[in-house]
C-alpha cells in the first residue's frame, strides 16, 4: 500500500509498471542459477519422454494462472491474507508434486503445513468478528413497540402531551 499511494497508482497499475524489471532480472539471473546449482544450462535439458513436456506445459499454464489470480486479489485483501494465500500455494505445490512426481515430503515439510494451516485457522478465528444471537421479537413485543410509535403515544413516553 506504501508504493499505492506514495505513486497514486492501483495495485495492477504498479504491479505492471515492475513487470520488466522483475522479468529482466530473472532472465538475466535465472540461467545463471541454474548452472551454478546443476552445473547444466537449461537449454541442454533433453526431452526423453513426451510427459515431460506434458508436464512442463502445465506447470507454465499453471504459474500464469497462479500469477493472474495474485493480480486480482492484489490489492483487494490486506497484507496477512495475501501471505496466508502465498503459504497455502506453498502447501500445494509440495502436495501436488508429491502427488504427480512421487516426491519424497519430509517431516520437516510435514510440521511446517501444520504450522501454516495451524496459523491460518487461529488467524481466522482471532480476526473473525464475533457474532451476536439476536432473539427476533414476539407479537406482543411488536404490537407495542408499533404502540410507542405513535405520535400521542410518544408525547405521553416523553413527559409532554395530554
Amino acid at each position: 500500500r506504501h508504493y499505492q499511494t506514495k505513486h497514486s497508482m492501483p495495485s495492477n497499475d504498479l504491479l505492471a509498471q515492475t513487470a520488466l524489471s522483475q522479468g529482466s532480472t530473472l532472465l538475466i539471473f535465472g540461467p545463471a542459477m541454474d548452472w551454478m546449482f546443476s552445473q547444466r544450462w537449461v537449454n541442454t535439458y533433453e526431452f526423453t519422454d513426451i510427459r515431460a513436456f506434458h508436464f512442463l506445459l502445465l506447470s507454465c499454464i499453471l504459474a500464469m494462472g497462479v500469477n493472474f489470480s495474485q493480480f486480482l486479489v492484489l490489492g483487494k485483501f490486506s497484507a496477512v491474507t495475501f501471505q496466508l494465500m502465498g503459504h497455502l500455494k506453498t502447501m500445494l505445490v509440495l502436495l501436488l508434486g508429491w502427488y504427480f512426481f512421487g516426491g519424497v515430503v519430509t517431516v520437516t515439510q510435514t510440521m511446517g503445513m501444520f504450522l501454516a494451516i495451524g496459523g491460518m485457522v487461529g488467524y481466522g478465528v482471532t480476526t473473525a468478528p464475533t457474532k451476536k444471537v439476536e432473539v427476533a421479537p414476539n407479537d406482543e413485543e411488536m404490537a407495542s413497540a408499533e404502540m410507542l410509535k405513535t405520535p400521542s403515544n410518544l408525547d405521553r413516553v416523553n413527559g409532554g402531551g395530554k
